[in-house]
């Protein structure tokens, strides 16, 4: 009896499927840790929740020690907790204060026993429902998609990279952007992304000659956060060109790749992770 209403369960859910328009499997292939971050000091911003969260334990199995920065303790204490390693640290900043981010940095170095940051991440960014209009009464949300996703993002990341300069370290800085960048619409939170590309390409071409090198990573949509899906029954996506939702592991092992010595020719560039549809 129990088969039979298992099998009349999968049944359904294959059905309920079927009708949001059909069904994916999705098999992800991570290659093994072997290390190749040891040693390496990486900052993860809203390294704590969501796609960050991914990030945080990727570049953890690959041997770096990881600062995750949040405006909220709680998230930190829950992170650490969850991974618990020795090689894992919080550090609590709201992003949108930027009045002394070299005091920020120099508190972050004191967190870990290198006392050092070898890469930058900026994965934090502010997105509402109802950024969807940039009319109306929407100015508020427009100020505060760009005062952390833009005037955030910049100051910080051209303090870091005079952080860099300063100490002769070879450093890397990986901007999380979206696919949103892509598709030139006046919406807040895809204007803001648009301008982190930009971002990224002026500062990759300003600081390549001091050995930093600076790229992005266009995110496609994520079944996580808003997004929130169960990909273990069904990973279909219609709104997108391959119409299956992006792993954040998948988005995890890129970075990973940008900050290890695998790419180092890669500067300057904005990497789509969208499943085309950027295209």
């Amino acid at each position: 009896m129990k088969k039979i209403l298992r099998k009349i369960i999968s049944l359904l859910r294959f059905l309920k499927y079927l009708d949001k328009g059909g069904v994916m499997t999705v098999t992800i292939s991570q290659l093994p840790a072997n290390q190749e971050l040891l040693d390496k000091v990486c900052v993860v911003t809203g390294g704590a929740v969501g796609l960050g969260s991914y990030i945080t334990h990727r570049l953890l199995t690959s041997g770096a020690t990881v600062i995750m920065i949040s405006s909220s303790e709680k998230h930190i204490n829950e992170a650490l907790e969850k991974e618990n390693s020795d090689r894992l640290f919080g550090y609590v900043w709201n992003l949108n204060n930027i009045t002394d981010i070299n005091g920020h940095l120099k508190k972050i170095c004191e967190q870990t026993p290198q006392n050092r940051i070898d890469a930058w991440i900026n994965n934090a960014a502010f997105v509402s429902d109802s950024a969807d209009d940039i009319g109306g009464n929407s100015t508020e949300i427009f100020d505060k998609t760009f005062d952390l996703n833009v005037r955030s993002l910049f100051f910080v990341s051209e303090a870091v990279c005079e952080y860099f300069k300063y100490n002769n370290i070879q450093g890397k800085i990986v901007n999380i952007s979206s696919r949103s960048s892509a598709l030139l619409e006046p919406k807040p939170y895809h204007l803001s992304k648009y301008t982190v590309n930009g971002i990224t390409m002026a500062l990759a071409k300003k600081y390549m000659a001091n050995g930093i090198y600076i790229n992005a990573i266009g995110v496609g949509m994520l079944p996580i956060g808003i997004n929130e899906t169960d990909i273990t029954l069904n990973a279909y996506n219609s709104q997108t060109a391959s119409k299956r939702f992006v792993l954040p592991e998948e988005v995890a092992e890129l970075v990973q790749f940008l900050l290890d010595n695998r790419g180092n020719s890669i500067i300057g560039q904005i990497i789509f992770c969208d499943g085309g549809d950027n295209l």
